[in-house]
């Protein structure tokens, strides 16, 4: 959400601050900080006195604004001369009844794959987000290195920082949408009564000792496994549809026809015992859909 303001010296604002300042403001029952007015403006308190603003709401998000049972808090961040708004809402959730098992398996090539009791099958690839992010970091690496140097020199580095911040953002918010985008086309993907079925699957923050070479660890904390799924299991809440874990021991390597350990290579699979051959991943979410260990 965006909020509007008359134009004005932003150093002499309530929000004046040389870091990006937030301010959380509890709206409906649990305070009176905020309140969305019908005629379409805010009405917001501050140091300086309760201010009336003008806010627009992305396209995307104005149905679950207007269904929302209550409008819990507000979070107000000032960002290149703009007020940014979070919304924390309560919106009412279907009882989910899944009996139709979508079995999903997460990568880095291809970040979702699933498969429905139908078999069809969905791909959504990482390969592009993966390529951007890698060039990312490696440009954060470039400048962390010249900042360091400039920072010895006891040169300014102002510029520095401000870049490496708002490459950070870029890449947080690439990867963000990515993930919510991913969702959506499963929840999309999957019929109705789906129950979605992830792997049980607990990786720690890769830290420094803990994975061998800078390069893995950087691979690690690039893939956005965990943040797909938990816009995976909060866009299912939201629309109905039950989430399950299996473990995932072994889901990769066993044969989805016959349950024996097959042989993997890179994206194909091949059954030495019964001759099956699939798509790697697609095997290992229909393994995970059957719940064959």
């Amino acid at each position: 959400m965006l909020l509007e303001r008359p134009t004005r010296n932003l150093h002499n604002a309530p929000f004046s601050s040389r870091k990006p300042a937030r301010a959380l403001f509890l709206v409906g029952k649990r305070g009176r900080d905020a309140d969305f007015r019908r005629d379409g403006t805010l009405s917001i308190w501050t140091v300086a006195g309760r201010k009336h603003l003008t806010y627009s709401i992305p396209q995307d998000f104005k149905t679950a604004f207007e269904k929302a049972l209550e409008i819990d808090s507000l979070t107000v961040i000032k960002r290149d001369g703009k007020l940014i708004g979070r919304v924390t809402l309560t919106l009412d959730a279907p009882e989910p009844q899944g009996i139709l098992p979508v079995g999903i398996d997460l990568n880095e090539t291809n970040a979702l794959v699933a498969v429905d009791p139908d078999g069809r099958t969905l791909f959504v690839s990482g390969k592009d987000i993966k390529v951007k992010n890698r060039r990312t970091a490696k440009t954060r690496t470039r400048l962390q290195r010249k900042h360091a140097t400039r920072k010895a020199e006891k040169k300014d580095t102002r510029s520095i920082r401000r870049l490496l911040k708002r490459l950070g953002r870029t890449q947080r918010n690439r990867t963000r949408t990515f993930a919510q985008q991913t969702a959506k086309h499963l929840i999309t993907f999957a019929p109705e009564n789906a129950v979605l079925v992830l792997e049980d699957l607990h990786m720690p923050k890769p830290e420094k000792g803990k994975l061998r070479g800078k390069a893995l660890r950087r691979r690690m904390s690039l893939w956005q496994r965990r943040l797909i799924r938990t816009c995976v299991e909060n866009k299912a809440q939201e629309c109905g549809l039950s989430v399950t874990q299996v473990n995932p021991a072994y889901t990769s390597k066993n044969c989805s026809r016959c349950g024996l350990r097959g042989m993997r290579k890179r994206h194909a699979f091949s059954c030495p015992h019964c001759g099956h051959t699939d798509h790697a991943d697609v095997n290992a979410a229909v393994v995970r859909r059957f719940g064959v260990h």
